[in-house]
């Protein structure tokens, strides 16, 4: 529950287009198309972004660490 809580706090950090696809993916369970169609951006974007995001999240970890 700690852990949970302190990635939701990492999650909230990130920048606003990361933290939004990267929600919409994992909690909210969206695919990445349908995220590119809610959102009116390309595929790749949303990709990229969760990626990006994915990297923030693991180095801001480790700096809690």
């Amino acid at each position: 529950e700690q852990m949970f809580s302190i990635l939701r706090s990492v999650v909230n950090e990130l920048p606003f287009e990361q933290s939004e696809v990267l929600k919409k993916s994992f909690f909210e369970g969206m695919s990445h198309t349908k995220i590119s169609e809610d959102l009116s951006i390309p595929l790749g974007t949303v990709k990229s972004r969760i990626r990006l995001a994915i990297t923030n999240i693991r180095k801001k970890m480790k700096g809690l660490q």
